[in-house]
């Protein structure tokens, strides 16, 4: 899978990427907001963001990745609480949710589902 990965805590950004390469896949990664819009235009199968980053909502990135790319999926992951409800449901069945901190073997699980 060509993956997107953004997230602002650097360290995990590269342990994750580092892991998802190794499991297989193409990695594109962003530790901002910023930084990941400006990767938008790019086609991915699958992204995996944090829902709260400094500089914007991860939920935005995801959301505008769903309505650009009809086959892509996005699971989002915070420390807090998340709540699918913010998502709209015409993207729900596309949006998978991950509490951090999880185990890599959780990810591959919900990756190899999508």
């Amino acid at each position: 899978m060509h993956l997107f990965l953004v997230d602002d805590e650097t360290s995990l950004l590269s342990l994750l990427g580092q892991h998802l390469v190794r499991q297989g896949h193409t990695v594109e990664s962003a530790a901002s907001a910023a930084e990941a819009r400006a990767l938008l235009p790019l086609a991915f199968d699958a992204a995996i963001i944090d829902w709260t980053l400094p500089d914007g909502r991860g939920l935005d990135i995801g959301l505008a990745l769903l309505e650009q790319h009809d086959e892509i999926k996005v699971v989002f992951t915070s420390g807090y609480p998340l709540d699918i409800s913010a998502v709209p449901t015409d993207f729900k069945a596309r949006v998978r949710l991950l509490q951090k901190p999880f185990l890599p073997r959780v990810l591959a699980e919900i990756l190899n589902s999508l």
